[in-house]
Formats: C-alpha cells, sequence, structure tokens
C-alpha cells in the first residue's frame, strides 16, 4: 500500500476513534478487512461484526477470511421471520427510494444491534471506501 495513503488511514482512525475497544462491520470483503488489519496493528480491540441470513455466503465469506486476521469474531444470523417487518420499519424511518441507502440502513441496523449485545459503543465501518478509488 502507498506509505501516504496508509498514513492518511491511520491518522483518520486514530483522529476519529477515541476508544481502543471497538466492532467493525465486517465482510470479509478488501475493505472491512484492510480497515480490521490496519485498527488490529495500531492497538485498537477489534472485533469483528459480521451479519447475515444463517449459511450465507456473507457469513461463510466471513468465517473464511478471519482464520487468516485471527481477530475475535462474533456474528448475527438475520430471523428471516422477523426481516421483513424490521425491513419495512427502516425503510418507512429513512424515506427514501435509494436502494443502497436502504441496504445500508437494513444492515447496520442488524450491526449495531449485535454491537450492543457485545457492549461495544464505537462500530467502525469501512463501507464506502472503494468509492473514493473508483
Amino acid at each position: 500500500m502507498n506509505k501516504k495513503l496508509l498514513d492518511t488511514i491511520e491518522h483518520s482512525i486514530k483522529e476519529n476513534i477515541p476508544e481502543k475497544k471497538i466492532g467493525i462491520a465486517f465482510s470479509g470483503g478488501v475493505d472491512s478487512t484492510l480497515i480490521s488489519k490496519i485498527c488490529s496493528n495500531l492497538g485498537y480491540d477489534v472485533t469483528l461484526l459480521t451479519i447475515g441470513f444463517p449459511e450465507s455466503h456473507d457469513i461463510l465469506f466471513a468465517k473464511e477470511v478471519n482464520q487468516k486476521l485471527n481477530l475475535t469474531h462474533n456474528i448475527l444470523e438475520i430471523d428471516s421471520s422477523t426481516f421483513q417487518n424490521i425491513s419495512i420499519q427502516i425503510m418507512q424511518a429513512i424515506k427514501t427510494d435509494n436502494l443502497s441507502w436502504n441496504e445500508n440502513c437494513i444492515a447496520f441496523y442488524y450491526v449495531t444491534k449485535l454491537a450492543k449485545s457485545l457492549g461495544l459503543s464505537i462500530v467502525v465501518t469501512a463501507n464506502g471506501i472503494d468509492e473514493l478509488f473508483c
């Protein structure tokens, strides 16, 4: 990684994340894996937070990637019987037809639910970082 870019990311993390115990919204993709590794290297007590339907590709992939990172990893399996009602409530609350915003809000509802159950008050996300380079 370009040293200047890495320094900028590290500086941003240090300036904006005051607590050392954090959750990271973790899909196992490049963005969340990168931010997880950087935070871990900076001395943060990282807990990876993955959400998805039981045995979904998202959960299986995140588990596989974390075998290399070897960080604390918690998973919330979404209950399909309540998913539709929760999705509707979120969509009504944010009032947008933007599919990406709806998907993100639904996902972060579950991520924050998991974080709260673990006593984590800060959740870091790399959501959208890839768009900076496209």
